[in-house]
């Protein structure tokens, strides 16, 4: 004869609480067994977080950190990029200059000095370059494009050499424009839009290298001024002198040549950057991976053990509703007999 040790109330309370605490381990153990990790971190970690949050807060701050480097490697790959384009742009402009000079065609010469002008506005369009609205070469004002337009470069510089009478005269007051400090009434103060102050990718490298650029760079100063002699000569300086815009052609041509090695030397500055962002990225992952690990070590929940947990509260539930429909049929008859 059935003898149950509690009223049919107390039985029905119990065998629900049973119900929900096999139901709710269930639960937690299929998540683990899916999700690879314990859901109890207390219990992992026996109340003991310090190593836990150690680690998650390393883990936090290298991953910001290979954001920024990220970001960093996207604008130095873009300043390369530019950079790749002013010296080619520079290269080509002294091939075709001097080419046209050799030719002592004044018809070549124009048709050179007119190509250099729209070198010089494919020039400032390119150092213009932004990246989500923030510019490569305005240094701290990047919401701001570095340059003025080609066009206004041309009109600032025909301020400029307004005055003078020989081809020597207009090259120097070309030069001193170029050259001339901020203040000075020259390429700083009318071309250049720009902050004084670069932005380099030391805060992402943690070291003190100097590794920022802006459109005021001497070396790109230098590439521009190669063009823009020749610009000139196409927007008219002057007109009716062969000898004389040959001379200037020649010029534009020789400083073209001569702004080489100094792009080449941006590109290399460049590329040590680009290098060094790399290795950055490369160390930080390994350290987040390593990290990772030991993380798993601690909260990750055992597959083999974590599945026999859950087959074995699986039989307990289907015993526990083989229980319950039993009770469930039994009678008065039952009960007495």
């Amino acid at each position: 004869m059935i003898n149950p040790a509690y009223g049919d109330l107390a039985q029905n309370y119990l065998l629900k609480r049973h119900d929900t605490a096999l139901k709710t381990g269930i639960a937690r153990l299929t998540q683990e067994l899916t999700g690879g990790t314990r859901q109890d971190i207390g219990a992992a970690v026996r109340g003991d977080y310090r190593t836990l949050a150690g680690i998650e807060r390393t883990i936090t701050q290298l991953t910001a950190m290979n954001t920024a480097a990220s970001e960093a490697a996207l604008r130095a790959s873009a300043t390369q990029s530019v950079l790749g384009t002013l010296k080619d742009l520079a290269s080509g402009n002294a091939v075709t200059l001097m080419t046209a000079v050799s030719s002592a065609n004044p018809a070549m010469i124009d048709a050179a000095t007119s190509d250099s002008r729209e070198r010089l506005f494919s020039a400032v369009s390119a150092l213009n370059t932004d990246i989500a609205g923030r510019h490569l070469l305005s240094g701290t004002r990047s919401d701001v494009p570095p340059l003025t337009s080609g066009e206004a470069i041309l009109t600032a510089l025909q301020g400029a050499v307004a005055g003078a009478a020989t081809v020597s005269d207009a090259l120097s007051a070309i030069d001193d424009w170029f050259d001339a400090p901020q203040g000075g009434g020259g390429f700083l103060d009318q071309a250049y839009r720009g902050s004084d102050t670069a932005v380099g990718h030391a805060p992402v490298l943690q070291t003190g290298m100097n590794d920022g650029l802006t459109a005021a760079d001497p070396a790109i100063r230098a590439a521009l001024r190669g063009l823009a002699v020749a610009a000139l000569v196409s927007e008219g300086l002057f007109s009716g002198d062969a000898a004389a815009r040959a001379s200037l052609a020649q010029a534009a041509g020789e400083r073209s040549i001569a702004s080489s090695d100094g792009l080449t030397a941006l590109q290399g500055k460049t590329g040590a950057a680009e290098a060094a962002i790399a290795a950055v990225s490369t160390r930080n992952a390994a350290e987040i991976s390593g990290l990772e690990l030991a993380r798993a070590g601690i909260v990750a929940a055992d597959p083999y053990e974590t599945a026999t947990e859950l087959e074995a509260a699986q039989t307990r539930l289907e015993t526990l509703y083989t229980i319950t429909a039993r009770l469930s049929r039994l009678s008065f008859a039952d009960y007495m007999s």
